[in-house]
């Protein structure tokens, strides 16, 4: 099984390509701030970064990013 990370995946393009590759039976990893609208997906998906905000977490701490990529085969920015 693939495993992706979607920077950004509680926006809106982010959250349809979520679905997608949820739909194609990948597993994925998302980083982000919130959950916005995978907020149905908590309990399936890998979250980074929720409850930081811009400029602590997300793509912004050093470390949430590390523990985001590590073993996954693409990354989607």
């Amino acid at each position: 099984m693939m495993k992706a990370l979607v920077v950004g995946g509680a926006g809106f393009i982010g959250s349809k390509l979520v679905e997608a590759l949820l739909d194609n039976k990948w597993s994925v990893r998302v980083l982000d701030i919130r959950y916005g609208s995978l907020e149905k997906y908590k309990k399936s998906l890998d979250f980074f970064g929720v409850g930081s905000d811009d400029l602590q977490g997300g793509m912004a701490n050093m470390n949430i990013v590390k523990q985001a990529v590590r073993g996954v085969d693409v990354v989607y920015h």
